[in-house]
């Protein structure tokens, strides 16, 4: 590779992770950075995506107002805690709406794969649903009332002196990730627009 003498240890979280003490060279934060010491480049956002089969929505109607979905099969994505409701935004203030599972999983791929075979109604991030999207499996609903989006930030310790692996490895992955998110955003959203 151009990098031969950098190598990557990759580490999944929902919590925040402390980097100092974890001893973590950089990470990738979802969501409004909290004030510190850290340093944060922006590379793109990610938003939550309502959607569901073309065949769902043939059978059942595509639901206009978040509060139709009360009506609505939907899926639920629980781990420990129950999620029965969504938030939605109106643009001028949040609303949640409680939800009907009839299917309740544990894995962002396990709701997608409900969604697309026809389930019901998922909730999930846009990198979670893009693939979905891109094939036609699944179309975004309910768009203009969505979450607005959330940034993606690489963060990293503040250094006098960068580290040249840092710097390399900053150098190589930024643009990518850029780029990576600017395609789901824009696909997601440009798939909404046209269904």
């Amino acid at each position: 590779g151009a990098y031969p003498d950098v190598t990557v240890r990759l580490g999944l979280s929902d919590t925040v992770v402390d980097l100092i003490e974890n001893h973590v060279d950089v990470a990738v934060r979802i969501g409004r950075l909290p004030d510190s010491a850290l340093v944060a480049r922006r590379v793109g956002e990610i938003r939550w995506v309502v959607c569901a089969s073309p065949d769902y929505l043939k059978r059942r109607g595509e639901p206009k107002t978040p509060a139709a979905l009360a009506e609505h099969d939907c899926i639920a994505f629980e781990g420990l805690r129950r999620v029965r409701e969504w938030p939605f935004f109106d643009g001028n203030a949040e609303t949640h709406v409680t939800i009907t599972p009839r299917f309740s999983v544990n894995t962002a791929d396990a709701v997608v794969g409900g969604a697309v075979v026809g389930v019901g109604i998922a909730r999930v991030l846009s990198y979670q649903a893009v693939a979905s999207v891109r094939a036609g499996t699944l179309l975004p609903i309910l768009v203009d009332c969505t979450w607005p989006p959330r940034p993606v930030h690489l963060v990293h310790a503040p250094h006098q002196q960068q580290p040249l692996k840092l710097r390399a490895f900053l150098d190589f992955v930024a643009p990518r990730l850029q780029q990576r998110l600017q395609a789901i955003s824009h696909d997601v959203t440009g798939a909404a627009r046209a269904s």
